[in-house]
């Protein structure tokens, strides 16, 4: 068996065995051939690479998704903000009409104007909202009764504290400076009292 075909440097070796000789690889199963070397060395290679590969994406993939979840947490915060804004809004105008049957109110505006609205029908559009001191007319029409204001800084806007101070119940009015996250405990141990 010559031919320069080496079938006696692989005669009686086992499938997956090396065969002998520089560079010759392996005995395949099948068709009782030699795979090369080269070619074994770069399927092992590959191997590694996608198996690195496929870690790297495990990793991204994780971290995507506690992105994701971050960003969701922060949607999640900007948007209870802008809630508590609108319903602040909201509750303002009703003690503003209801006056003494709320015998304590909470609002956290988060600075919010009807003046910075820029199309009338925005959903927190309100006719006139602006036009009488905004926001802060509302919650200077709660004075005397109590309440507590957050979203406008450490000290309440001028009008209304001087309606509590005209209204001779500045003790009425509590301003809280607490960051977005302590806001709401601070509200509710304000409304316990």
């Amino acid at each position: 068996m010559g031919g320069g075909w080496p079938f006696a440097s692989y005669a009686g070796a086992e499938v997956g065995e090396m065969v002998e000789g520089q560079d010759m690889g392996r005995l395949q199963k099948g068709l009782g051939r030699v795979v090369p070397a080269a070619v074994l060395t770069a399927e092992a290679e590959a191997a590694q690479i996608r198996a690195r590969a496929e870690e790297e994406a495990v990793a991204l993939r994780s971290e995507a998704q506690a992105t994701r979840a971050q960003a969701e947490r922060a949607g999640f915060e900007a948007g209870k903000q802008e809630g508590l804004a609108q319903v602040s809004a909201l509750l303002l105008a009703a003690r503003a009409q209801a006056g003494g049957s709320i015998d304590r109110a909470a609002a956290d505006t988060a600075g919010f104007r009807f003046a910075r609205l820029t199309a009338w029908d925005d959903p927190d559009f309100l006719p006139g909202g602006a036009k009488y001191l905004d926001l802060p007319g509302m919650a200077a029409l709660s004075a005397p009764w109590p309440l507590w204001l957050a979203g406008e800084g450490a000290e309440p806007p001028p009008v209304v504290a001087a309606a509590y101070h005209a209204a001779g119940a500045p003790q009425a009015l509590a301003v809280s400076a607490a960051d977005e996250s302590a806001r709401e405990a601070a509200a509710v141990e304000w409304l316990s009292q």
